[in-house]
């Protein structure tokens, strides 16, 4: 009797035994890489938008990542359409542990229940509060609740116009400085054969959709309509109220009825309009640095015309001076990361989450998420990185493991040597400061409906298939039809809280 008795203290004191360490593992916050339990890796699925961009096959990165903090990573990739895919996964209660999202996405998935507040584990995540300031971590919130994780804000928008300096150089024409000016350079090189062929087959100007035409909007001082609500001289006003709005809409009309903006603009994706740009078919386009002057992209611009010479130009003025490229919303982030409510479950995911996220804030993991492998993809002599050739040639996918973001500007141009002088002009920049981002939508209104509405009105208006006469009329609909009143008295309360006051 007395054995079996021992045999029962001794079994209990081991079951006890293993329950304490395994409490003890499940309240870790230790997140430091490989300081965590030893085992199998900690299996981690991240969905986000690929921005049609994918992994190679040896993916570097993930590996190293797996290494460094024990982990199994999986990038679930979405494309063009992937806030319905996320929207799939939800609805089917099949969540990743951690996600991209919006601001849409945000406010609808947190008051479903879907995603975990992050405000008990804020003071964990030290490595992200070095990347990303108070003020944008705050864009995250939620009633109080730190739901999302959003990036660093990319405060300048890159979309500017870009100019055959050639085709000027060949028509005997002066670098346009206003919109006048640049309507008469854009028929020039509509009817003037500027590539000399001896045919009529180019445009003056092309882009793709309604942002092709925002530094015509902009030296009104205007959106496309796209952003609706702006700060100027510390107010806010919302665009669509505006009266040059009119004007606005009538210039782009008179561009368009001109026969020098190419006929696809509306319809024409990124790569298709530089496609066109690189073919010599227009002469001036509205674009990203990244889609005309990164390295690949002048090597083929270069040798389907050696002589073709693109450079930025300068916003162009109205008629009252005024002269901006577009606009930047100063609420939005950038992109922001979720956490699934379901990850709370597991505390040594959670954990091992919160250790990446600061991992790839700072230090060597932030370079690897951003340059790739040390002394393979780049090289750092007294703090300055230099990216290798074959660095150049493999790490054009590393942005995806940059869940954090990344000192925008600096990483630029380590990572483009070659484009500084784009990278810096366009950061030098003034923009429209747009506050769409600080706002919140009302219950009664649906935003993306509205939104379509306007994108649907303004394309009529520039085309002549409405008159401009029935602007006041459209804007009558948009109050009655689509509730945008209750938007717009929504909109300036909140605004005015922040210090934009109408």
């Amino acid at each position: 009797m007395k054995r079996k008795t021992m045999k029962r203290f001794v079994v209990v004191l081991l079951v006890i035994s293993m329950l304490a360490i395994a409490g003890c593992g499940s309240k870790s916050t230790n997140t430091e890489p490989g300081n965590h339990n030893v085992g199998e890796p900690v299996k981690i699925e991240i969905m986000a938008n690929n921005y049609g961009t994918n992994p190679p096959q040896n993916d570097f990165v993930k590996k190293a990542l797996d290494e460094a903090l024990d982990t199994d990573i999986t990038l679930t990739l979405g494309s063009a359409d992937y806030a319905t895919q996320l929207g799939t996964r939800i609805a089917s209660g099949d969540f990743p542990d951690m996600f991209m999202l919006g601001s849409e996405e945000l406010r609808k998935y947190s008051k479903m229940g879907v995603l975990l507040d992050m405000t008990p584990y804020m003071d964990q995540l030290s490595g992200y509060k070095e990347m990303v300031d108070a003020d944008t971590i705050k864009l995250g919130l939620i009633d109080g609740k730190q739901y999302s994780l959003p990036k660093p804000i990319a405060r300048k928008p890159a979309g500017i116009l870009w100019i055959r300096k050639d085709w000027l150089d060949t028509l005997g024409l002066k670098v346009p400085t206003t919109t006048d000016e640049l309507l008469k350079v854009l028929k020039a090189f509509t009817e003037n054969d500027p590539d000399g062929n001896k045919k009529k087959d180019t445009y003056g100007f092309t882009g793709n959709d309604l942002t092709a035409f925002n530094a015509l909007f902009g030296a009104y001082g205007l959106t496309n309509g796209g952003a609706q609500f702006i700060s100027r001289d510390g107010k806010a006003i919302n665009v669509l109220d505006q009266p040059e709005m009119k004007d606005a809409l009538e210039l782009i009309k008179q561009y368009i009825s001109s026969g020098v903006v190419d006929p696809d603009v509306m319809s024409n994706t990124v790569s298709q309009l530089f496609e066109k740009a690189s073919q010599g078919k227009a002469g001036v386009i509205y674009t990203d640095w990244t889609n005309i002057m990164k390295d690949d992209k002048v090597a083929i611009w270069k040798n389907a015309n050696p002589q073709a010479d693109w450079i930025a130009l300068n916003p162009v003025a109205g008629p009252t001076g005024v002269a901006y490229d577009g606009h930047s919303d100063i609420g939005a982030p950038s992109e922001m990361f979720a956490i699934s409510k379901n990850v709370e479950k597991d505390p040594e995911k959670l954990n091992k989450i919160i250790e990446m996220l600061n991992y790839v804030s700072t230090g060597e993991g932030a370079q690897l998420v951003q340059f790739g492998i040390k002394d393979t993809h780049f090289t750092e002599t007294d703090g300055k990185i230099t990216i290798t050739d074959l660095g150049q040639q493999e790490t054009n996918y590393t942005f995806l493991y940059q869940f954090t973001g990344r000192p925008n500007l600096e990483y630029l141009k380590v990572k483009f040597p070659n484009q500084v002088q784009y990278i810096e002009e366009t950061f030098r920049r003034e923009f429209i400061e747009a506050l769409d981002g600080f706002i919140v939508p009302p219950d009664g209104f649906n935003k993306a409906d509205s939104d379509r509405y306007i994108t649907e009105e303004f394309i009529k208006f520039i085309y002549n298939k409405r008159p401009i006469s029935e602007y006041n009329d459209f804007l009558k609909t948009l109050d009655s039809t689509f509730n945008y009143k209750l938007y717009k008295e929504s909109a300036f309360e909140q605004l005015a809280k922040l210090g934009y006051r109408q």
